[in-house]
Formats: C-alpha cells, sequence, structure tokens
C-alpha cells in the first residue's frame, strides 16, 4: 500500500518532526574491517586482523576479543559456518559484512517479535529482487540458509535483505566506521531530489528528522534516497535499481535540474546553451534547444568519468595556486560554474588549498566557496548541513582576507565590510549547526563557529569605537 507523510499543521524550519532509534544496525553491505562487538574500525600494519572471536572467528577489536565479545545468538550462527568461507580474512573492503545486518534482523524475530512485525510489514520488493537474481542478494540469501542454517525459508531471508536494502540508512560509528541502521517510521518517508527535511544521527544510531524549510499544513514531506549531489543519471539509476521508480520531483522534471544545468555540459556548437534530456527518457540523446545539438546520453557519462579522473586530492596536492585557478577556469569553460564536475573539482581544490597560504589563495579560496554556496542554495535550500559548513567555511575565508587587508592598506572600509559579510554568514551558519543532535560525529562545527563568532564580533567593535 502507498502511504507517505504530511504534516497535520505548519511546521517551521528547523522544527523536530521524528526522532527514531534503529531496530538494528550494522556494517554496511561492502565496509572495510569492522569490530562486531563495538563496530570499531579494525586498523593496523597487519594484513590478517590479530583478534578474533574464539568461537565464529569474526574479527574484533583487542577490547571486544578479551572483555565484552559480541552477541552470543549472533555468534551462535556465525559459528555454523565450520569452513569460515564467510569470514573476512584481511584488510580492505569486502562484502562479506553484508550478511550481518541481515542476520541480525532475522534474530528479531525470536527476541523481539514486535519489531519483526514492523521490519515484515516495510516495503522490500522482494518479488522483483528475487527475480533480478542480483548476486549479492543471492550469495547472503544461500550463506545464511544454507551454511548458517537459519530458522527462516529463502523467501523470508530474500524479504528481509530486501527490507534492509530499501529502507536502511547510513550512520557513522563512534570511530567513523561507515553503519546502516534500519528504521521503520523514517522508510515511510518518500524520496524527492529537491528534500525538504534533513536527517542527521548521533553516535548511537539515533536519527534526528528536522525540516529544513517552512512547510505548510497538508505539504508532503521528503527525504532523499539518492543524495542531492550526484548527477540526473547516477540518481535515476539508483532509484531504478534499488527502489524501483523513475524520479519525477521537481528537480528531475525540470530539463535544467532548476536552471542550475547541474548535468548538462556545454553544447559544444554554440557554448552559450548546454545539452539537455528529455525528462522521460534521460538515457538517450541530449540535445541542445538553441541548434539543436546533440550527443549520446553515455557519451557525456563517459566524459565526466574522465574529467572526474584528474580532481584526486593526491595529483592536485603539488599543484600551485596559479595552476588550480587555471583548471578551474578550463572546467568553467567545458562545462560552468554549476555543473557537477565543477563542484567536484572545486572541493578537490580546496582540499589542495588547505596547506598553502598567501594573497592568491585567500582570493581563490573565497570564490570557490562562495560559488560553491550559490549552488548549495538551489539544491540543498534551508536549514542543511552542507549549506552550514559551506558558510562556515566561507566566513573563515572573508575574516582570513579581512586580516590580510588589515596588514597592507590603511583603507579599512573594504575589510569591515568583509567581516560583516562573515559575522552575516556565521549567524545563519551557527542556527544551521546547532541542530545536530548531541554526541555526533559532527557537532564539533558548533563551537568553531561561535568561537569565531565571538572573536568577530570584539573586531567590529573595535572598528566601531575607532570609527566613532
Amino acid at each position: 500500500m502507498y502511504t507517505f507523510l504530511v504534516c497535520s499543521r505548519d511546521i517551521a524550519k528547523g522544527e523536530l518532526v521524528l526522532r527514531e532509534e534503529p531496530i538494528a544496525t550494522g556494517p554496511r553491505a561492502v565496509s572495510s574491517l569492522v569490530c562486531l562487538g563495538c563496530h570499531c574500525l579494525l586498523e593496523g600494519p597487519w594484513e590478517e586482523p590479530p583478534y578474533r572471536c574464539l568461537q565464529c572467528r569474526w574479527p574484533l577489536c583487542q577490547n571486544c576479543a578479551s572483555v565484552n565479545g559480541h552477541d552470543s545468538f549472533e555468534c551462535e550462527v556465525l559459528s555454523k559456518d565450520a569452513k569460515r568461507c564467510g569470514v573476512p580474512v584481511r584488510q580492505g573492503e569486502t562484502p562479506r559484512y553484508d550478511i550481518i545486518l541481515v542476520l541480525r534482523c532475522l534474530l528479531l524475530s525470536d527476541r523481539r517479535p514486535k519489531d519483526w512485525k514492523r521490519l515484515m510489514d516495510m516495503a522490500s520488493h522482494v518479488e522483483r529482487r528475487m527475480n533480478d537474481q542480483d548476486p549479492y542478494q543471492t550469495a547472503t540469501v544461500r550463506f545464511l540458509t544454507e551454511v548458517c542454517k537459519v530458522d527462516h525459508s529463502p523467501q523470508i531471508v530474500h524479504q528481509v535483505r530486501g527490507a534492509i536494502i530499501t529502507n536502511c540508512f547510513a550512520v557513522d560509528g563512534l570511530s567513523g566506521a561507515n553503519l546502516r541502521g534500519v528504521y521503520p517510521l523514517l522508510g515511510r518517508f518518500n524520496h524527492s531530489c529537491l528534500p525538504n527535511v534533513t536527517l542527521r544521527s548521533d553516535n548511537n544510531g539515533v536519527m534526528y528528522v528536522r525540516t529544513s524549510t517552512d512547510l505548510k499544513k497538508g505539504d508532503q514531506m521528503y527525504i532523499t534516497y539518492a543524495g542531492t549531489a550526484t548527477p540526473l543519471w547516477q540518481r535515476q539509476e539508483y532509484l531504478k535499481e534499488v527502489h524501483y521508480f523513475h524520479c519525477r520531483c521537481s528537480r528531475c522534471s525540470d530539463s535544467s535540474e532548476l536552471n542550475t544545468n547541474f548535468s548538462m555540459p556545454r553544447c559544444n556548437e554554440c557554448r552559450a546553451f548546454f545539452l539537455q534530456p528529455s525528462t522521460e527518457a534521460p538515457e538517450e540523446d541530449w540535445t541542445c534547444a538553441r541548434c539543436g545539438a546533440s550527443k549520446p546520453a553515455a557519451e557525456i557519462q563517459h566524459e565526466v568519468e574522465n574529467w572526474l579522473k584528474y580532481f584526486t586530492p593526491e595529483k592536485l596536492q603539488s599543484q600551485s595556486v596559479e595552476t588550480l585557478d587555471s583548471m578551474m577556469c578550463t572546467v568553467d569553460r567545458v562545462f560552468h560554474q554549476q555543473h557537477y564536475v565543477w563542484m567536484e573539482a572545486a572541493q578537490a581544490a580546496l582540499q589542495a588549498l588547505q596547506s598553502k597560504s598567501g594573497v592568491e589563495v585567500l582570493k581563490l579560496r573565497l570564490a570557490l566557496w562562495q560559488s560553491l554556496l550559490a549552488l548549495f542554495d538551489i539544491l540543498e535550500p534551508g536549514l542543511t548541513r552542507r549549506r552550514g559548513v559551506t558558510m562556515f567555511e566561507t566566513a573563515r575565508t572573508l575574516v582570513a582576507e579581512a586580516q590580510e587587508m588589515c596588514l597592507h592598506t590603511l583603507n579599512r572600509d573594504p575589510m569591515v565590510l568583509k567581516l560583516q559579510r562573515a559575522q552575516a554568514l556565521l549567524e545563519e551558519a551557527i542556527e544551521i549547526l546547532s541542530l545536530e543532535p548531541p554526541n555526533s560525529t559532527q557537532e564539533h562545527w558548533l563551537p568553531e563557529a561561535r568561537a569565531m563568532l565571538e572573536i568577530l564580533e570584539g573586531q567590529l567593535y573595535e572598528e566601531n569605537k575607532r570609527e566613532g
């Protein structure tokens, strides 16, 4: 049955509309080595993990191996893998962790029947997934039913894994491990590539859902299943493969993606216009509305992939500020300043600029942060973390520029204007960053922003005294 969530009253931006604990958490389907006891990342100079559970032989951290262990019911099932064919054996990402969350959800049937019922009521697309014969789906189901001998039929295991794939959400563990959790209520939110609510989790996996913009009574509330900072074809492909629908949200229904042309390159013929897709068939040729020139969608995607290979931090770290500036100008000419490739290049360039100093560095940093903020204002409007962090970084760069100006000019008016602009950005950034849950991996932004604002207000006070 088709269900969705709407506002029963007017809701102001930033209001908490849902706080939900997961009914189960575990490593992501493809994960680096993680302790099954505390979910900490297992990192070290070794090739094979030095600490394991004595019964099932799955990797643990030193503390859990010697003191806490991991769930005994989980261990009992995993121990039936006598040949250890499912056990991760060395460093690096592995799909073997996929079975863990599925197993934990299966164990709910006896241990927490109410949560089991909620899980089985969740959308799973089980028939389609079974027909797709996805190798990861098949491998997990066969391992749990044939090797671990779980007390459930293959059909039920298929359904449980389908419910996880359809409804799980990414959460951050205490040590930075990438985890996922299952949230029955959160799974009732519908998708849009222009969401109006935000998701934030704390270190315990508790999810906080807040409105990012003002909503009216009767408005439907949307989250994003596919992210906002990925191109059209990636979003549509993910939604088709995982959720079995073609997105027709306000952003995807607009061939210009809200006038950003985020996925659309410049037309090679007339340069001033862009190649745009059919909103119903983005996999077909993309066409320029002005001159009629066209290019196959696959070729456009291939060009994007090739460009992205150049924008790794490793390749850009040794480049001079002049080279980075020239690179961004080239990307702008080929694509434009609101294109996905430009965004990726800008973020990589900003990372490379962190280790550099000087007036030209600050000038480029500010230009990039301001352009990114203008883009995120459209793709993620309102009280979103991405906007808050970008505002904070823009303000930090403005302050650094103002301090540099103070050393080289007697005219203090431009410096004061920069400080005032930074103050306005910090005030809005603090409003956004204050919405981070307590004990989250992102809560460090708020005290940093508040400390900067306090210093900035002191500087502006002194400037006002000087003027007076």
